[in-house]
């Protein structure tokens, strides 16, 4: 049982690099392009037990900063300075939240527990990247002043319809695989 998720962890791993540099969809007033990203690490809070949907993503956020350009803008160390770092680090926790409530709810295939579980993951990558975004831009950065209603607005909100048809596709996508298979 332990193989299996080792290797389910390592393709969620896998799938969220690829995600990140394959399907890129840039935004022109903004220094991060639209990806895939949210799709595979609600997939694997959806489909992996706790531990191994953060360490799938934990091992992405890793195999980034030691180098490996697999975040859509790079990799490396010093990415950590990069406001979007912060949606990184809430890929991590979303990803395990997403799967502790799965593990402590019953769906019985109930679709909108799917949703609502991806929903979940999305308020919490934007809980933790956009405070992580405001800290970055107005004190890391040069220049800052930057109000945190304006990185809300300006930086976040843009993503925020995309990312939930992302939910809504990992949920479906989900919940017709757990009718079939037992993972």
């Amino acid at each position: 049982m332990k193989v299996k998720y080792l290797v389910l962890t390592a393709l969620f791993a896998a799938l969220t690099c690829i995600s990140g540099l394959v399907f890129k969809i840039p935004v022109p007033f903004l220094p991060f392009p639209i990806t895939l990203q949210v799709l595979f690490v609600i997939l694997a809070g959806l489909l992996l037990p706790p531990f191994y949907a953060f360490a799938s993503q934990a091992l992405y956020v890793f195999i980034g900063l030691a180098g490996v350009p697999v975040f859509a803008m790079g990799g490396g160390f010093g990415y950590l300075a990069q406001p979007s770092f912060g949606i990184l680090l809430g890929f991590i926790v979303a990803a395990w939240a997403i799967a502790l409530f799965k593990k402590h709810v019953k769906f019985n295939s109930k679709f909108w527990l799917y949703l609502l579980a991806s929903s979940i993951g999305i308020i919490i990558i934007y809980l933790i990247g956009v405070p992580y975004m405001y800290f970055i831009l107005n004190f890391v950065s040069s220049g800052g002043g930057i109000p945190f209603k304006t990185i809300l607005i300006s930086y976040c909100l843009v993503f925020l319809p995309f990312d939930f048809i992302k939910a809504i596709i990992a949920s479906y996508i989900s919940f017709e695989v757990l009718k079939r298979i037992r993972l």
